[in-house]
Order: C-alpha cells, then structure tokens, then sequence
C-alpha cells in the first residue's frame, strides 16, 4: 500500500496572509542548503496550486525527489508554523497575556522584584478585565510565589491571604462560567441533532435545560462570557422551539453584547459574525424587514478578516438572501442564485462546511420546486441525499430531501420509480422512528396516486392530501414540519393547478 498523501501543508499556506508568506521568506533564510532556498522554492510551489496535487508538484518542478518529499513537506510544515507563531508575537489577547508572564519569570529570575511587582500587576489588571480566568490565576500564583520570596511578618500574611481570597473569587467566576457554558453546549447539541424539537427525548432535554436556575432571569454581576451564554441558550431554545419573538430578543441582546464588549472577542471574529447571522434570521422570521436592511450593511462590509472568515461572511449573507426569496415566495429569483452560490462553493472549498453546503443545496432545490422546475429541483436534492455527510451534519435536512425528491419525482410522472423508493424511504424512516405524521401522510398520498387512474379518484386523494396537510399545519403540535419546506402550498397546487410560487406569496402576505 502506498503512502497517505497529506494535503495539510497546502491548506496551511493556502490560509496564510500576504504579511505572513513575506514574513516567512525572511524567517526561512536561516535553512538554506547549497545557497539556493529550497523552503522558500518549495513553499511558493505548493501555495500556487489551486487543490494539491502531489504529481503535478513533482512533475513541475524536477529538483524535488518523490522519495524525499513527505520528509521536506514534514519539516516545511513545522518551519511554516514557528514563523507563524513568531510572527503573530503578541497579536492576541493570550499571547499579549502571556508575554507578560514571561517578562515577569525574567525579572524573577535576575531578582527585580520590584519591577515583578508593576508587571503582576498589569497581569491582573488586564486578565481580569479581559475575562481571562485561567491565566488571572496564573498571575495570582506568581503573585504568590513573589510574597514568599520578599516575605516579612509586617505585611506578607495579610497579602497571602487577600491573594487566597481573589484566588477563591476568581475560582467562583470559573464555576459560573462553566455552569452558563455547559447549559449553552447541551441546548446546542440538541439543535445539532434535531434542528426544530420533535422528539419527545430532545423536547424533554431542553425544557431541563431551560428550566435550570441559571436560566430563571437575566442574571446580574457575573462575567461578560457567562451572560453571552445565558442569551446564547436561550436563543437555540427559542430558535429550536420556533419562538421567533424569544429567538430575536437574545439574538439582539448578543449583538448588543459584543458590539459594547468588542475588545472581550477581538481574537474570535467569527462570534460576531454569527451573532449578526442569528439576527437577520430572527428579524427574516419575523419580516421585520426594514430592520434587517439596517443590520445587514454591518455583515456585507465586513472585512479584514482571514479567508475562512471572509468565506463564512459570503455563505451568511448568501443565506440570508436566498432564504428571504424562499420566505416571501420570489422563488424565481433564488434559483438565479444557482450559478454564484455555485462558483462561490467551489472558490471557499476549503473552508466551506457540510452543513453550509447543504443547506445552499436544499434551499436551491426548495427555490427551483417552486419556480415549477422539478426537473432541476430533483438535481438539488440529490446532492443532498447523496452527500455523504447529510444525515450527521443535518439529519432533518437529510430525510426531508428524500420525502421531497418522491414528490419532485410525482410531479415528473416516474411513476416506474416510486413504489420502490416510497417502500425505502418508509422503512428507513420507520427504522429511526422519524416516520412522523406530516411523512407518513405524504408517502400514504404518493403509494395510492401512482397506481389511481381515474381522475376523479384522483382529485379525491388530491382533495383527503390537502385537507390532512391543512390540518397538521394548523395545529401547533406538527406545525413545526413545515418550517422547512411548504408542504402545504405544494398540496394545494396539485389540487387547484395553481403555482407553488402563488399559493406561496398569498400565504406569506
């Protein structure tokens, strides 16, 4: 068997910035063989391939030797990372942090105590500030650790015990972090496995959750990072259980919360950017559109961030785009999303994630079924079903494009194919104990249709389809089926003729 290829190092170059290639040609002088740089050589040929191909690298450039390039990959790899660690010196809070933790162990070392005294200061000062808890200890303990090296009776014991208590302060702060934290991870994991609440399991889950006592009221004098949470849960809770009005006021209360605290999230862009998707959301769910257009020009401007961060800014705000078509049935204008949402896939291969990239997929299909394209429609969701990660990454997603694909199927006439492909789909489904309602109601339709040649029996099942989708979506309880495709406008087109898009628009007014 031959050896793995690793594509780790192109994705590591691939992310690099212009300051940071210039800055390791210069790092890299140091690791010159022969008078030629063979790392610099080697890094420029692996950063001008588009996708790695080892080959292809070989073949061009003859001075590389197949037998040594996974040993010359291996140690570019590491030189790269040095430079970057080298070069990002003091850039981030932690590494700022950090630097003074250092200053402090040198001036320890050569016995300045006095100035160990200013800098521990300034560790204390700004790692408490910066919600920074477990280098603030760091600081206690070398704070410490100074009291016994200069101690005397006069005043040493007092200040031993004022660093216990701060110690015992801080320690409770951690506590409470991690309380709001879990909260916030265990509401997240649910929505990971169950985008809207269905299950009596997750339904169970998340009312423990929410009902907590962390969760009671908005709480007051903790850190910045514990109430972050606290909205946080409250939002996925909200979010899960379609609770749009809950679902934009922690939406907005986090927006308000990094927008006011910025410098708490200077080295985490991408909570910003999140924070700001969630609201357009909420704001979308709520067709608070004039709104939305003012919270949108915060998102499309954004910049200076790394290329995955500029890569999660398009998906965003294509979704928030296509989407919005999808809500206000202007399903004509999704579709003429396709070819960009496309080239953009394929230009942020590398960053995109699965969930992204079937949610463009299913929405695309969605926009396409109500443009009255099945044809092209079925193609989407295709790529949903066979995508090899959909039923991890986005399970509701998953299933709901096989349901959707017969009826795209129906509405082609491949009556060949359905009996089968209703069978396994109501035997895989059942197997995972999803074949809800709304399902069981569409794939009873789609089995009995097929084999109906009267078209007055016809339009009777038509007639029993419409009037069971209208009642699961009126009633609270199975509502929540329809948040991701109309199932109901797609029943009463097959009944009255009219268009998807139609019923769609007249329903949203």
């Amino acid at each position: 068997m031959g050896r793995k290829i690793s594509a780790d190092l192109h994705a590591l170059i691939r992310a690099m910035k212009g300051p940071e290639k210039r800055y390791f040609q210069v790092f890299s002088k140091r690791h010159v063989l022969n008078g030629e740089n063979n790392y610099v050589n080697l890094f420029k040929a692996i950063g001008r391939q588009e996708n790695y191909d080892e080959q292809a690298l070989l073949k061009n450039n003859p001075w590389l030797r197949p037998e040594f390039i996974a040993d010359q990959k291996n140690n570019l790899y590491w030189l790269v990372l040095r430079s970057l660690v080298v070069y990002s010196g003091t850039s981030t809070t932690d590494a700022k942090l950090k630097f003074l933790m250092n200053s402090f162990d040198t001036l320890f070392s050569k016995g300045l105590f006095s100035q160990c005294k200013k800098v521990i200061a300034k560790i204390k000062k700004e790692s408490w500030r910066l919600e920074r808890n477990a280098l603030y200890l760091e600081g206690l303990e070398r704070e410490k650790k100074l009291e016994f090296s200069t101690f005397h009776l006069k005043g040493s014991p007092a200040a031993i015990r004022r660093i216990n208590e701060e110690t015992e302060k801080a320690l409770q702060r951690i506590r409470t972090d991690l309380g709001y934290s879990e909260l916030s991870e265990r509401m997240f994991f649910i929505l990971a496995s169950e985008t809207f609440v269905r299950s009596e399991k997750n339904k169970k889950l998340s009312r423990e959750i929410i009902g907590h006592r962390l969760m009671k009221r908005a709480p007051k004098g903790i850190s910045i990072l514990s109430l972050f949470n606290y909205h946080r849960t409250h939002s996925l809770y909200s979010y899960s259980h379609s609770d749009h009005k809950g679902f934009y006021k922690h939406c907005k209360a986090i927006v308000g919360l990094i927008e006011e605290h910025d410098y708490l999230f200077a080295d985490s862009p991408k909570a910003y950017i999140v924070a700001l998707q969630n609201l357009l959301i909420a704001l979308k769910n709520l067709e608070k559109y004039k709104e939305l257009f003012q919270e949108l020009p915060k998102l499309k401007q954004y910049g200076g961030g790394s290329a995955e961060t500029m890569a999660q800014v398009f998906f965003i705000a294509n979704d928030i785009e296509l989407t919005l078509y999808i809500d206000t049935g202007q399903f004509e204008k999704g579709a003429s999303m396709a070819p960009g949402i496309s080239k953009g896939i394929e230009k942020f291969k590398q960053f995109i994630s699965p969930r992204h990239e079937l949610l463009f997929y299913f929405n695309l299909g969605y926009c396409f079924a109500g443009a009255g394209q099945p044809h092209i429609a079925l193609r989407w969701m295709n790529k949903v079903y066979d995508h090899p990660q959909g039923p991890q990454a986005m399970p509701l997603v998953h299933d709901l494009s096989r349901v959707i694909a017969l009826l795209l199927h129906y509405e082609l006439h491949h009556f060949d194919l359905l009996d089968y492909r209703i069978r396994t789909v109501a035997r895989t489904f059942g197997r995972k104990n999803a074949l809800y309602t709304l399902e069981s109601t569409l794939l009873d339709f789609l089995s009995r249709a097929i084999v109906t040649p009267r078209d007055k029996e016809l339009k009777q099942l038509k007639q029993e389809l419409y009037d069971k989708i209208r009642k699961l979506h009126d009633d609270p309880g199975t509502r929540i089926g329809f948040a991701t495709f109309d199932f109901l406008s797609w029943a009463e087109s097959q009944l009255t003729g009219k268009s998807m898009a139609e019923l769609h628009r007249k329903r949203a007014k």
